[in-house]
Order: structure tokens, then C-alpha cells, then sequence
């Protein structure tokens, strides 16, 4: 057995992408309450934090968007929204 086959460690597929990472992020911050609902998230101080570009900060914005974990305001950016009783349920 070599080396290498011996490390604890296996592949599990492709790494994941700049966007699923900066996703994840976002979305563990607005669960937690790290990004309180009416919290504006600002590209660039979130793309420095992370060491990304904006580009996968805009495409991660925009999958929480769909998952309706983030708002998008034309012109504004994002938002977190304020959770209705309709949400919880």
C-alpha cells in the first residue's frame, strides 16, 4: 500500500465552487441570526471577508434569493426579509 493510500482522508467528488461556498456561508449567518432580518449584505465587504470576487457573491445571492432566504432589491442589493407567520409554517 503506498503512502498516499494510506492518508484518512478520501475524495468525495469535485471541490465545491466559490458560489456554494459563499452560499453556505450566507445561509449558516441568516439561520444562526448572524444576518438579522432587515440586514443589507453588501458585496464588497463580503467579497474581502471571503476572499472572492463579486461575481460568486452576486450568484450566491441569488440562490438564496430563490430559496427565499434573501431579498433582492433592484438598485439596493440584498436583504435578509423579516420572517412572516406564513414562513414558519
Amino acid at each position: 500500500m503506498s503512502t498516499l493510500e494510506r492518508l484518512p482522508f478520501r475524495s468525495r467528488g469535485p471541490a465545491p465552487s466559490n458560489t456554494e461556498v459563499v452560499a453556505e456561508a450566507l445561509r449558516e449567518a441568516i439561520v444562526k441570526g448572524w444576518l438579522p432580518p432587515g440586514e443589507r449584505i453588501k458585496e464588497i465587504p463580503l467579497a474581502e471577508q471571503l476572499g472572492v470576487s463579486r461575481g460568486p457573491i452576486r450568484d450566491a445571492l441569488r440562490l438564496l434569493a430563490h430559496d427565499g432566504l434573501v431579498t433582492i432589491i433592484p438598485n439596493r442589493g440584498a436583504v435578509v426579509p423579516t420572517p412572516t407567520s406564513a414562513d414558519v409554517l
